[in-house]
């Protein structure tokens, strides 16, 4: 993701279709999937989560790196128990009523689950009247299909679908919605949680990257170091993000709009009202916190 904030909602849009839902697609239904409680949150659909949904869809498989998207509607990550991970999409309305299903795109060792309309599906497997819970695309090439069905453009807008996610110790996991909150709590690798009009709360042990337009993020990171740019940034919104003591890294904090606090010590600090930088421990990557309208807290 880039830095400059002024193009972050481009950025948020443009970054829906980048993996794309190409390749021939078999169908593979689910049987009596149980539904999800949902639970209560901050953002966009919480409003949703005081009634049963009208339909739940539900996926299980193995995956080392597991992307998630919706449009209207939170995303929650929890840490899961076993080696699979686990979806669980809460369906509270749909454009006209219709019936959705789970999209899963597999590349490489990617595994990107998105929800689209049942209808208009070309390959059954079991027959034109049977409804599969989710279908499978298996990407062969390197081309995306700039029509596929995890588009976040294409059939979704007007719906509310709520996405519970248990994902594996040592998964890497990313969250997108449009319209709502991306919660990964409790996970062991590396995070990614994007939306445009929501919160942001994640905790790993880990990495983790986020993004928001109109939102708060509130991060606790648990990787010591890594290579290149992290970056945490929203554009009316706080950052809180609390860092392991022994953290090596460059540190560099700009807000336009509020006051920039530093807990942790640093080495060749340049502290200013609404600028902040410097070394944490012995250095190393970049951590890049900004916001627009909105204090950062770093502790």
């Amino acid at each position: 993701m880039k830095a400059n904030i002024g193009k972050l909602w481009v950025l948020l849009l443009a970054g829906a279709p980048v993996i794309a839902c190409g390749g021939k697609s078999v169908n593979s239904g689910v049987a009596g999937a149980p539904a999800v409680q949902s639970s209560s949150s901050t953002g966009a659909g919480n409003s949703d989560s005081q009634r049963s949904p009208r339909q739940s869809l539900h996926w299980r498989g193995k995956t080392k790196n597991l992307e998630v998207r919706a449009v209207n509607g939170p995303v929650r990550a929890v840490l899961g128990t076993g080696d699979e991970a686990d979806v669980v999409a809460n369906v509270f309305k749909s454009r006209h009523g219709a019936a959705l299903r789970l999209n899963v795109v597999e590349k490489g060792d990617l595994t990107l689950i998105c929800v689209a309309p049942a209808a208009g599906d070309d390959d059954h497997e079991h027959g034109d009247n049977e409804f599969t819970e989710h279908r499978i695309h298996r990407e062969r090439g390197s081309n995306g299909d700039e029509g596929d069905e995890c588009s976040q453009q294409n059939g979704m807008r007007g719906g509310s679908v709520e996405l519970i996610v248990q994902v594996p110790p040592r998964t890497k996991f990313a969250g997108w919605t449009v319209n709502g909150s991306v919660e990964a709590q409790g996970l062991e690798g590396e995070v990614e949680a994007h939306t445009q009009n929501g919160a942001v709360h994640i905790e790993t042990t880990g990495l983790a990257r986020a993004s928001t337009v109109n939102g708060p993020i509130r991060a606790k990171i648990g990787a010591k170091s890594w290579s290149g740019t992290v970056a945490l940034e929203s554009v009316n919104g706080r950052l809180e993000v609390e860092l392991p003591p022994d953290i090596g890294a460059e540190l560099r904090a700009d807000t336009v709009h509020g006051s920039v606090r530093v807990g942790p010590k640093m080495d060749g600090a340049r502290v200013e009202e609404n600028h902040v930088e410097g070394r944490l421990g012995k250095g190393g990557g970049e951590l890049r916190l900004r916001t627009v309208n909105g204090p950062i807290d770093v502790r």
